[in-house]
């Protein structure tokens, strides 16, 4: 919509042209906030893995990684992401079994990630929540119109 909506704007019908014009405008003042990355040098530079075989002797294998920095993005916040010289060398999920101890010594540079990142969205989260209530405004008597039709259809034997 942001890049044909004006084309499109100029093909709707008279009586919702002005207001769905209005809503492409305000279309393009909402901020995206997605594939923000966050990084920084990590505190810690080694932590362990470990991992099962699944085997029925149930042997668990503890595995050292090295990196010196860590990174969340906005697209999948529950995974951080481990590089070395920038270099990804190990993403993994935080709530996944096999990364309860690396995550043990990575959560106070991973909540300085996520604050940063809360720092840097809320302004944008604050400023698109104020246009996607315009944005209400003015759909509103169009959600109203369309309810009411609904209501009287569902209470007809015949479509009006």
């Amino acid at each position: 919509m942001r890049a044909i909506g004006d084309e499109i704007a100029g093909l709707v019908r008279r009586p919702i042209k002005n207001d769905f014009a209005e809503l492409v405008n305000l279309l393009k003042q909402l901020t995206p906030y997605t594939d923000l990355r966050f990084r920084k040098l990590s505190s810690v530079n080694r932590v362990y893995f470990f991992t099962s075989s699944g085997s029925w002797r149930k042997e668990l294998t503890i595995t050292p990684l090295h990196f010196d920095s860590i990174q969340i993005e906005t697209q999948r916040p529950y995974e951080l992401i481990l590089l070395r010289e920038g270099k990804t060398v190990k993403t993994f999920t935080i709530s996944d079994k096999e990364t309860v101890l690396a995550f043990e010594d990575l959560i106070d540079d991973a909540m300085e990630l996520y604050k940063q990142a809360m720092r840097q969205l809320k302004p944008i989260k604050e400023k698109n929540e104020e246009i996607l209530g315009k944005m209400e405004q003015i759909a509103l008597p169009w959600k109203l119109t369309e309810a009411v039709k609904e209501e009287h259809s569902l209470s007809l034997p015949f479509s009006l």
